[in-house]
């Protein structure tokens, strides 16, 4: 029974992301003694399967099936000498389990130039200060109640309640380090907020048609500043103009339309967060609730008790995101609110040419919402991706042909520091095989999910992790294993924070790139890793595990790579089968003659590709 063996991948399924009114080849695997007649199961019609190819061990069985529009199901029945075997998701079996049987979804597929991209996220504000005209003044207004204050000193540690702080990260900044972006080897730029917000971190959006001016152009700059004593924002004419001024929104449009067309040019895709969840207070509908409340025609965009009140004495109550009422959550069932979204993001695509979206909190997003939205993008650009943000759960309630492309990974980036602080690599390559493993019943085979060390919510990797050395091996799996690869700014280089300390630490602004052995390293793994259709694609094996180190192969049906991961202080020695004498290290050019073991350095990683 061990012999039988069919999945969803390439090998057995071709094509294994089929669209509606494909043509589909389905295959199996049995053993090549004590069998008989091999039948496909579609839809609960029984279909007689031919033999294609045999060798000695193994018969290969396929049939083909014509697709429509809708989803079909699909188990295979064995007939062997013993008995009849029912073989799908959960294996062989001697009863047949519904729940395990094949599914094929016609249309679902993950754009080709996200499978496995490079990615890198950066928070704008924070990354690079290109142009200082058009930076935030102090006192130029308020929020949260006290007045916003520009840092006169880039490299100063930003303050506890920093979300009133501003660095002067611009567009122009990440413009000017595109080169060093393309030179590390990032294919896709993913930006938090740029829209006009009176944060930093943007996440409480007040437009979605122009980009902050902060992160823009100021051509329009006069007016007074805040008065000391005054928070009233109706006052601050200085903020008022630069935000307001048409000529300043259209200049910072138009260079991000800058920003976008040099990117593609160096072939870098664009990913913006997508915040459709809550808008800020500022947020022109809420203003004209808070002036007009039950009259107001955009009453029924949010949810609204007017009889109720807020922290903010507003007289009426309203949901925020999570209890914060700085984030005022919109009505995602409300046809308006949709529609404006969608406008929104046919804007962005028509006037920006941006490539994808991430959504910010996809866990809280109305799923009917989700759905309308991937048909809307997927109408709008061609190979537009989706990328959403979720915590916890079984992923592919949101990941599927209706709903998102990907989604982070947040199970393994806890199992990756987890595994190196614990000196267990049991735990991640568990994790790995559990989602990606070559069983049936792994949970995410042939999704690509987004996968990190470290973002701008938890902790820099170089502060999680206890030992120091295990900065480049951390990396060397995340880029080996299955998902795409991100990046947070200043990680490459290992700039450290702890979530204890507060958010604001984990957004600290760098003066200029620290180009040091990690940033080296992780360059020369992101060139491995855009170069190997393996490492992108393939499927997951773990051939060597033990607390200390791990060795997993990826193998996308005609190549593969064997991922050697040393978390250990010593060098070690490992055996498996490669079925090659020869091997060559992709991140060092250097080639072994392997008789069945290698020795991988300490703290090393190797990317060996026969």
């Amino acid at each position: 029974m061990d012999a039988i063996y069919s999945d969803g991948t390439e090998l057995f399924r071709s094509p294994a992301e089929p669209k509606p009114f494909d043509e589909v080849y389905i295959r199996i695997r049995t053993g090549r003694e004590d069998i008989g007649n091999v039948y496909f199961i579609l839809n609960g019609s029984r279909y007689a399967m031919d033999i294609i190819n045999q060798n000695k061990l193994f018969n290969y069985y396929e049939t083909k099936i014509h697709l429509k529009e809708d989803s079909v199901k699909y188990y295979f029945e064995i007939q062997r000498d013993s008995g009849v075997i029912y073989y799908n998701r959960l294996g062989a079996k001697n009863e047949h389990a519904e729940r395990g049987d094949f599914e094929i979804i016609p249309g679902f597929s993950v754009p080709d130039w996200a499978k496995g991209a490079v990615m890198y996220q950066i928070f704008t504000d924070r990354f690079c200060n290109g142009d200082k005209s058009n930076d935030v003044l102090s006192d130029e207004y308020a929020y949260i109640n006290e007045h916003v204050s520009r840092a006169e000193d880039w490299n100063q540690l930003p303050r506890e309640m920093d979300v009133r702080e501003f660095y002067g990260g611009d567009i122009a900044g990440i413009i000017k380090k595109l080169d060093y972006l393309s030179d590390m080897g990032v294919e896709v730029i993913y930006l938090n907020p740029i829209f006009v917000s009176p944060s930093n971190h943007k996440y409480d959006i007040q437009d979605y048609d122009y980009v902050d001016p902060h992160f823009g152009k100021i051509t329009e700059d006069y007016g007074n500043l805040l008065d000391v004593h005054i928070n009233d924002n109706t006052q601050a004419e200085r903020y008022k103009r630069r935000v307001t001024d048409k000529r300043n929104l259209e200049a910072g449009n138009e260079l991000f339309c800058e920003l976008v067309e040099k990117a593609h040019a160096r072939g870098i895709k664009v990913i913006l967060d997508g915040v459709f969840n809550h808008i800020g207070r500022g947020f022109f509908a809420f203003q004209d609730v808070l002036k007009n409340r039950e009259s107001s025609p955009y009453r029924d965009w949010f949810h609204i008790d007017f009889g109720g009140n807020s922290n903010y004495n507003d007289g009426l109550w309203y949901e925020g995101w999570e209890g914060n009422y700085d984030l005022v959550k919109l009505n995602l069932r409300n046809e308006a609110v949709i529609s404006h979204i969608f406008e929104a993001i046919s804007f962005w695509v028509q006037k920006f040419d941006i490539d994808g979206l991430r959504l910010d909190v996809a866990y809280c997003l109305d799923r009917d919402f989700l759905k309308r939205l991937r048909s809307f993008c997927d109408g709008l650009k061609p190979e537009f991706v989706l990328i959403g943000e979720l915590l916890h759960g079984d992923y592919n309630q949101f990941v599927n042909d209706e709903m998102l492309h990907s989604c982070t990974n947040y199970e393994c980036y806890k199992g990756l520091f987890s595994s190196f602080n614990s000196m267990n690599m049991f735990e991640i390559i568990h994790s790995l095989l559990r989602q990606f493993g070559p069983e049936n019943w792994t949970l995410y085979k042939g999704k690509h999910l987004l996968c990190f060390v470290d973002n701008h919510d938890v902790s820099r990797i170089a502060s999680n992790l206890t030992n120091e050395n295990h900065l480049k091996p951390i990396y060397g799996l995340l880029f080996g294993m299955p998902g795409i690869p991100c990046v947070y700014y200043g990680s490459e280089w290992g700039a450290k924070a702890h979530k204890s300390e507060g958010d604001p630490a984990l957004r600290a602004c760098f003066d200029a790139p620290v180009y040091n052995s990690l940033t080296e390293f992780i360059s020369k793994l992101s060139y491995a890793h855009k170069n190997s259709d393996a490492l992108c694609n393939g499927a997951f094996y773990s051939k060597v595990l033990n607390n200390t180190h791990c060795v997993f192969e990826r193998n996308n049906g005609t190549k593969r790579v064997y991922v050697a991961i040393n978390a250990g202080e010593n060098d070690v020695t490992v055996s498996f089968d490669a079925g090659t004498n020869h091997l060559c290290d992709m991140l060092t050019g250097k080639e072994y003659d392997f008789n069945g073991s290698i020795t991988i350095p300490a703290y090393g990683v190797m990317y060996l590709e026969p």
